[in-house]
């Protein structure tokens, strides 16, 4: 196998073992974003092979990031890429459950990366950004509802993934918390910035008075 010696081959090792990355035109609007909002601790759910990660460190010398994946192959090889890569010193891949994860507790993030599952979306984000008034920034991968649309007809679960998603989007786009737009970028990429004080207390009124 191809030694890892750029993030190009990197990309190429997960093209060739089909292992699902951030889609090229959304890896650009995700590290633009970055840019834009300058964060200096980025926190990612699900770390893959550490090919975003890669590419979000290679791109923002000032950023340090930690990244949380459960599948004991991936933890090992996203480990040894980003050594290869040498960002070791602010890439951190951690061995656990997102779903019950710890330790993101003693991490000071203030931007999260969500990349996973639909199905775990709306629990994580609610787990991961809402608890931590540190975190200003929020980035969700992987919200294109058209993914699922080739198996509604024949399947149950499928439907319901489309439910679940379609009403998590809505969610963000009226949070009283977080201002979210959404991006048809990459699988479909939403954006959450934390409102400000004054806006927050504004719309809980108007959420109470109804």
């Amino acid at each position: 196998m191809k030694k890892i010696k750029t993030l190009e081959d990197l990309k190429e090792r997960a093209l060739f073992g089909q292992i699902p990355i951030v889609k090229d035109d959304g890896l650009v609007f995700i590290i633009d974003t970055l840019k834009k909002h300058q964060p200096t601790h980025l926190l990612e759910l699900g770390s893959g092979i550490g090919y975003s990660a890669a590419a979000m460190a290679q791109a923002m010398p000032s950023l340090t990031i930690t990244t949380v994946e459960l599948d004991d192959d991936r933890v090992k090889d996203a480990q040894d890429n980003i050594k290869a890569l040498g960002l070791e010193e602010r890439v951190t891949v951690i061995h656990a459950d997102v779903r019950s994860y710890e330790g993101h507790h003693d991490i000071a993030y203030d931007a999260l990366f969500l990349d996973a599952s639909k199905s775990q979306q709306a629990t994580l984000f609610e787990r991961y950004a809402q608890g931590n008034d540190r975190v200003q920034l929020v980035l969700i991968d992987n919200l294109n509802l058209h993914s699922i649309d080739r198996y509604i007809a024949h399947s149950r679960n499928a439907r319901a993934l489309k439910r679940k998603t379609a009403a998590f989007i809505a969610t963000l786009r009226s949070h009283p918390t977080w201002e979210c737009q959404s991006f048809e970028v990459g699988d479909g990429i939403a954006v959450c910035q934390r409102r400000l004080k004054e806006v927050k207390d504004e719309a809980l009124g108007t959420i109470e008075s109804h």
